[in-house]
């Protein structure tokens, strides 16, 4: 790997990277998205870099202290707290046992009149994750809001998705086609499952999966068109404290007529913040000529960009 003008062995670099998703909770993010964190570390620390350089073992302090850092900035940057995964699988067997039953009996004419049995059990998987419990209050509010400026969308992309897709049920559209990308493998796999189980229940349905490094631009590039970008607590990953050119980047490159960017309005600690407004995308819009309408929900501010 070269930074600037220093060159790291590839053989270090690949270790490094195996030793950093050793972690349980990491394990599941993409090699390439790993590799991005562990340059971009380097990039910022030339200590870091000297140490790689040198012979070194991996039960050195020095090296143990490199994995915790681009460990913390991993975390930092991508949702994996939060996650209860063995209560997911349960929901998970119950809600696909409760599917087949109910389509053998041929009890479901639709996925958009989602029996309560089924909605329930999808809530409780809503549930296993941090971001997408949190909206769990006002999800059908904010897409009754949402589709009201877009008009209801015949394709969804949702990049960096997690496991937002177990909502869309509560979009309540009568044909979709929804397009859901993340980098961890796991929730991928876990929503591809899904998107299988909706379209037995409803031939209007279409829903496609992928893993993907957002912040490749090229590859948002030859994203498929689509209606509405759901672009949700994305940010940070993209720009990672480092300004918001990568967010820019990204949100102009989407092929998409309408880009649904949010972000907390809560600190760390819980407490409302004062100025929950973003002022950088406000003035993107403004430069870009696109224009923009807020969502504000009690703890997610949406903005509704238009290009």
């Amino acid at each position: 790997m070269q930074i600037g003008s220093r060159k790291i062995k590839p053989e270090n670099i690949l270790q490094l990277i195996k030793d950093v998703r050793k972690k349980k909770e990491l394990k599941h993010l993409a090699e390439d998205f790993v590799k991005e964190s562990v340059r971009k570390h380097l990039a910022m620390n030339a200590k870091t870099i000297s140490f790689l350089q040198k012979e070194y073992t991996a039960k050195s302090k020095e090296y143990k202290q490199v994995v915790k850092k681009v460990r913390a900035e991993l975390r930092k940057t991508h949702s994996v707290f939060g996650i209860d995964l063995p209560k997911r699988q349960d929901y998970l067997d119950l809600l696909t046992k409760t599917a087949k039953e109910m389509i053998k009996k041929s009890l479901i004419p639709s996925y958009i009149y989602y029996p309560k049995k089924l909605w329930n059990l999808n809530v409780k998987i809503l549930e296993t994750h941090a971001s997408a419990k949190e909206r769990l209050d006002f999800y059908e509010r904010f897409y009754s809001i949402l589709f009201k400026i877009t008009k209801k969308p015949k394709v969804v992309l949702d990049l960096g998705s997690g496991i937002n897709p177990f909502s869309i049920p509560m979009m309540k559209l009568k044909k979709l086609t929804y397009y859901a990308y993340d980098i961890n493998k796991k929730e991928i796999k876990l929503v591809d499952y899904y998107f299988q189980l909706l379209e037995k229940l409803d031939s209007n349905f279409v829903g496609k999966t992928g893993i993907l490094n957002v912040l490749k631009i090229d590859q948002i590039k030859k994203l498929p068109k689509a209606d509405i970008c759901l672009l949700l607590k994305m940010t940070d990953v993209l720009d990672r404290g480092q300004g918001h050119k990568k967010s820019e980047a990204v949100i102009s490159s989407i092929p998409a007529k309408y880009v649904v960017v949010s972000f907390p309005t809560l600190t760390v600690s819980g407490k409302s913040m004062t100025r929950p407004r973003r002022k950088w995308i406000e003035l993107m819009c403004q430069r870009l000529k696109y224009s923009y309408k807020i969502i504000m929900e009690k703890n997610e501010i949406f903005y509704v960009v238009k290009k």
